[in-house]
């Protein structure tokens, strides 16, 4: 709960103004094809921000018992479901009001670092950032989390907004900190006021969102707020698909003093700038934040890109027409940006962007463009593969010849997407078209074509691996074109070279080998008898030199994993021994007798840990040298099964609920009861484990004929397959086994076990839907007759 002081200030009350300040160390990247989703984030924000009218709010309302203080955390992590589970209907918290939205329909409370949205009513108190208060009503579930429909909120006066969490976008994006007061670095490039918000459209880590800022009446927008970069504190408010997945998210803050200058952006016209030759671009120092200004030719647009060139250059431009005054209608202040109108190659346009030098070029991010005249179509260049390849042609017009293997059309929405694979100089490329109009070409599988368009390459995972694309700019570029001589066609002359170079290399080869016999004849009589005594000595040793090295390799092998296991598993409870008894001989005064004891548990618990590791190494070191005894004795099956489960669930702190299905007569059985239990220990161990909390673990014991036949079944992470095959290696575990803790050893030993008793054990599992382990055992007498009565009895522990 938070405790709020008498004498706190709200922090950043000041007069409204947009604070000044100036940082150079700040590093920017672009965002990709992002701008559609941004399409209805501001509508979606507002609409998912209404709803949920609470009854009639009593400022100075008194307590209510059927409401008892609940933690804004234990909400947070029980969920809708847990909240509903919990029959958790109604609740009184406290925190300090981090956000409002406007118009005042709900606000963001935070206690610590925990958040909370509450409901507000018409008639509800007059709320600020930085207020403490005490709200109580009853929890709703809510998209990401439960919410509170306030009946009663309770003023406690002015508190101290919570220090914001450095948030990242890619986090905020995905679902993190909802609610929460967060704070990150990003550039406006779009700005507005609208219905008395000051509205920031921000880029951070490849992202788009949008910041809502209350703002008096008469506010105007700051003279160089594009493209500055600023550092915001807000309350996040995560946005989903129609799949119920966050794709988005917007900050609300409580003020101007929220939103913190670190660099200018530019001020005057929008394209009022000077302008530069693309070829200068890639000499500019500039600030990630900053756009410059060209001018060329268009030589192809897209949805998404512009194909420009000048007599300098060529240059890939990634527009985005999501301007805000797209999307807030009515009064308000806009920035005055240029229409974003339909472009033709020939046009002449002045562009806007910030440089992006990536793998596959320079590109130009977060673009816009105003068209200035029409001119021609930048001229066509003539270009083999070695050229496309070298990159110098990416963003120029070009024509190549290739023979089509392929033509696909691509499933894309509302949209005729064509791809043409050809090859030429015995190398593939790919051509596109893209239309909203259904275009037909008249194709011939394997005929030779002139292709006419935009060169653009895509680089895959390795930036060295690059794929030639030319995208065509109209159905006309594709036109139908003669072969090439037959000498000059790959099919042909690679083979043709290919045959003749095997040609004389066989003649070369030939000759060297005449005359190798020739001049080795007269040595090989002589030397024939030492030879085989040699090459007989040669063989013995060169065996057992390989056998001394395999042996060597093993060893350093498992000295290796040992070393590496025994240092990893070690570290983590040394240093929880370590932690606890520095706190208790530098706090033990300090500490209640609950902490006390709990340093004292955690320390039992580490050194019970080790142990377990020193036993599971020390068995290993029996059963590899030999010495791991064998000695069956009576014992009873189903109570040793039971036993195990309890002990098996007490030391795991009953993660999982263990089901036991056993059939009748298995207390007659004879087998070695330290062996089973050090087998059997380890099967229900690596279930629980490797299972989600509370997921049900299943063992069954059955019968058939002198042998026990018990199965482990669980619904845990599964084994991936290339790991199955090393199940049985000592010191090694799964690839998926990381952040649990392990020696690798279990399931040897397991095995061991299993040989001791000359039984068999057969492990199955697919990554994702569990694992399960079947061992059978001679354990039962044959002579002693199994009840005709075996019915299955199953046996639920509780979790």
């Amino acid at each position: 709960m938070i405790r709020i002081r008498k004498s706190a200030i709200q922090n950043g009350r000041r007069p409204d103004g947009l604070a000044w300040s100036f940082q150079r160390d700040f590093h920017f990247r672009r965002g990709h094809g992002v701008w559609g989703r941004l399409a209805g984030l501001g509508c979606a924000l507002i609409l998912a921000a209404g709803g949920g009218e609470a009854a009639e709010i009593t400022p100075n309302a008194s307590d209510s018992p059927e409401a008892p203080f609940q933690e804004i955390e234990a909400l947070n992590r029980l969920g809708n479901e847990g909240t509903r589970r919990a029959g958790i209907s109604a609740a009184r918290v406290r925190g300090i009001v981090t956000a409002v939205l406007n118009p005042a329909t709900r606000c963001f409370i935070q206690d610590g670092t925990n958040a909370l949205v509450v409901a507000l009513s018409k008639n509800a108190p007059v709320l600020q950032p930085g207020d403490a208060v005490e709200v109580e009503g009853t929890v709703q579930p809510g998209t990401w989390a439960p919410y509170i429909d306030a009946a009663r909120i309770r003023a406690l006066g002015a508190g101290t907004l919570p220090t914001p969490k450095q948030a990242d976008a890619l986090w905020l994006a995905r679902g993190d900190d909802f609610a929460r007061y967060v704070s990150l670095k990003a550039v406006v490039r779009d700005l507005c006021v609208h219905q008395d918000r000051l509205i920031l459209l921000l880029n951070d880590r490849s992202l788009f969102f949008q910041a809502f800022i209350p703002v008096p009446k008469g506010f105007k927008l700051p003279e160089d707020g594009l493209d500055a970069v600023v550092e915001i504190r807000g309350a996040c408010w995560t946005s989903g698909n129609t799949t119920g997945q966050a794709d988005g998210f917007g900050l609300y803050c409580g003020s101007t003093n929220q939103v913190l200058y670190l660099r200018g952006g530019s001020t005057g016209p929008l394209f009022d700038r000077p302008r530069h030759a693309i070829s200068e671009l890639k000499s500019m120092k500039l600030h990630p934040a900053d756009r410059v200004k060209v001018q060329g030719t268009v030589s192809l647009q897209t949805a998404t890109q512009l194909f420009i060139e000048d007599s300098t250059g060529s240059l890939t431009v990634f527009t985005h027409p999501a301007f805000l005054s797209r999307y807030y209608k009515g009064d308000g202040q806009f920035i005055d940006h240029a229409p974003q109108v339909p472009l033709r190659p020939g046009d002449v346009v002045e562009v806007i962007g910030a440089p992006v030098d990536e793998p596959m070029g320079l590109k130009f991010a977060e673009s816009e463009y105003r068209k200035t005249g029409e001119g021609q179509p930048p001229r066509v260049i003539r270009a083999t593969i070695p050229s496309l390849a070298s990159g110098r042609l990416d963003a120029r017009t070009v024509s190549i010849r290739g023979r089509l293997l392929d033509h696909e059309r691509l499933s894309v929405p509302a949209t005729f997407k064509d791809r043409f694979t050809l090859e030429a100089d015995g190398q593939i490329f790919e051509a596109y078209w893209e239309d909203k109009r259904d275009s037909q070409f008249p194709l011939t599988q394997s005929a030779y074509f002139e292709i006419t368009g935009v060169a653009s390459a895509r680089v895959g995972h390795f930036s060295h691996l690059r794929t030639e694309r030319i995208l065509l700019r109209e159905p006309g570029d594709l036109t139908p074109a003669s072969p090439p001589p037959l000498w000059e066609r790959s099919e042909v002359r690679k083979p043709l070279l290919a045959a003749g170079l095997v040609g004389l290399l066989s003649a070369a080869w030939i000759l060297f080998q005449r005359w190798q016999l020739a001049r080795l004849e007269g040595r090989v009589q002589t030397r024939t008898s030492e030879l085989q005594g040699e090459v007989a000595a040669r063989e013995r040793a060169e065996e057992e030199l390989r056998l001394a090295l395999r042996a060597e390799k093993e060893l350093g092998e498992l000295r290796n994993s040992f070393v590496s296991m025994v240092s990893h598993q070690f570290r983590t409870p040394l240093g929880s021994i370590l932690s606890s008894t520095e706190i208790l001989d530098y706090y033990s005064q300090q500490l209640t007798p609950e902490k006390r004891q709990k340093h004292f548990r955690t320390i039992h618990e580490a050194v019970q840990r080790m142990a377990g590791l020193v036993d599971e190494v020390l068995i290993f070191n029996r059963s590899e040298s030999g010495k791991m005894e064998f000695r069956p004795g009576p014992l009873d099956l189903e109570a040793l099964c039971r036993k195990l489960i309890e002990e098996v669930q007490s030391a795991t702190s009953r993660r999982c609920p263990i089901h036991l299905d056993i059939a009748n007569g298995l207390t007659q059985a004879v087998g070695d009861e330290s062996l089973l239990r050090h087998l059997l220990t380890n099967l229900l161990d690596n279930a629980v484990r490797y299972s989600p909390a509370g997921a049900a673990v299943r063992m069954s014991v059955t019968r058939q004929g002198p042998h026990a036949r018990l199965q482990v079944i669980d619904q845990g992470a599964g084994i991936p397959e290339a790991d199955l095959k090393k199940l049985f290696t000592a010191f090694h575990r799964g690839s998926n086994t990381r952040g649990t803790p392990g020696t690798g050893l279990g399931m040897v030993i397991a095995k061991r076990c299993v040989d001791r008793h000359g039984g068999r054990i057969d492990v199955q599992s697919k990554v994702g839907e569990g694992t399960t382990v079947t061992v059978t055992l001679p354990l039962l007498d044959p002579a002693v007759p199994a009840p005709s009565d075996r019915t299955p009895r199953e046996e639920k522990t509780k979790p």
